[in-house]
């Protein structure tokens, strides 16, 4: 079984390469880019505003905004609920 490149309980820095899963080598911060950008892209294609979207995930807004633009790194939870909203698997909001 592999072991995980980060064996520590905090978080990987945005610079840091993720190993293996969603989008091998992408830093966090251009993971949490390219997921955004499905997720506005996924939104606009189903006719939903940010608010629209929000109410589905149980989000607000202003979150919904952040994701799209890349600020910060959702957890797990929320993408999962945003991929339920958007009618989508968590792969579909993922890179290759």
């Amino acid at each position: 079984m592999a072991i995980s490149s980060f064996t520590t309980d905090s978080p990987p820095s945005s610079n840091q390469a993720l190993g293996g899963g969603c989008a091998p080598g992408l830093s966090v911060a251009a993971l949490s880019q390219a997921v955004g950008r499905r997720v506005g892209a996924r939104r606009r294609a189903l006719g939903l505003s940010q608010e629209e979207l929000g109410w589905r995930a149980g989000l607000h807004r202003t979150r919904i905004s952040q994701i799209e633009r890349g600020v910060g790194c959702p957890k797990i939870s929320t993408l999962y609920r945003l991929a339920l909203a958007l009618g989508v698997s968590l792969d579909g909001l993922c890179p290759a």
